[in-house]
């Protein structure tokens, strides 16, 4: 049956269409053995040696939602100063056309920073993840939303192999499901508050949800909450729910001083 028209599935024809066309960074495309068996610094162990909430810090020129966000221009330089604020770990869009993201904007911010690095895209392909280990990722974002539980297990345990971490990203119960079904248990689940069909953001996802990824998956898997957090008080809400980290963008790339924003974030996780 086909789908219904969404800002999800314009998004993900972009991304077929990318691929294809051979529009992947080029430079990134050749894998050679010395970038599959690099050393990778741990976004779990980052965010478990932290007491309180951590804050993973974003990068994301723009967003289908809200149009340019923040030019950024030197991307190791801006990642600085969110390190600088506290961040545990940087967030990088690598998606071009909807978020102004590229696989240099990563490599650019993983020369500069010692903390993790994430990539943030839609990942479908082995290629892709290959190009984004290649450009310096630590870990990658996996959307289980547009996968089968039989290719969202095929990139879990494809990341694993080659020592990048996978934060799994899902937004309802189906998504939890999708993950049992998989069969390949990822240390990091992120909820994200925000419907990738309609662009809507609530809080309350996470709310819902966060208590059933503790029943499911234990202690041990690390929760991080996704989209919609603009603020400390945000923060302060989202603590009560256990969650061991937010991942923010948006307000940080609006804030005048992103590092700040982050320690605004930040010390609302630590209260």
């Amino acid at each position: 049956m086909k789908q219904p028209n969404n800002v999800l599935n314009t998004i993900l024809e972009d991304v077929k269409h990318r691929i294809k066309s051979k529009h992947l960074d080029l430079e990134f495309e050749a894998v050679s053995e010395k970038h599959l068996t690099g050393h990778r610094k741990s976004l779990y162990q980052a965010i478990r040696s932290e007491k309180g909430v951590s804050i993973i810090a974003e990068i994301k020129p723009k967003s289908p939602s809200k149009g340019a966000l923040r030019k950024v221009k030197d991307g190791g330089s801006l990642a600085h100063r969110l390190v600088e604020g506290g961040a545990v770990g940087i967030s990088v869009l690598t998606e071009p056309s909807h978020f102004g993201g590229s696989l240099s904007l990563l490599k650019a911010v993983k020369d500069v920073v010692q903390t993790p690095v994430l990539a943030k895209d839609f990942f479908l392909y082995r290629k892709q993840v290959f190009a984004a280990l290649k450009a310096g990722a630590d870990a990658i974002l996996l959307i289980a939303t547009i996968h089968k539980p039989a290719s969202l297990a095929e990139l879990i345990q494809l990341s694993a192999d080659y020592g990048i971490e996978a934060l799994v990203e899902v937004h309802d119960e189906k998504d939890l499901e999708k993950i049992l079904e998989a069969g390949v248990l990822p240390r990091i689940i992120g909820i994200n508050n925000r419907d990738l069909r309609t662009l809507r953001t609530d809080l309350s996802v996470t709310e819902k949800l966060a208590s059933f990824v503790r029943e499911l998956f234990g202690s041990e898997v690390l929760i991080v909450s996704e989209s919609g957090i603009s603020s400390g008080k945000d923060v302060i809400r989202l603590k009560k729910h256990e969650v061991d980290a937010v991942l923010v963008g948006s307000a940080i790339m609006e804030a005048s001083s992103p590092k700040e924003k982050v320690k605004e974030l930040r010390e609302a996780g630590k209260r």
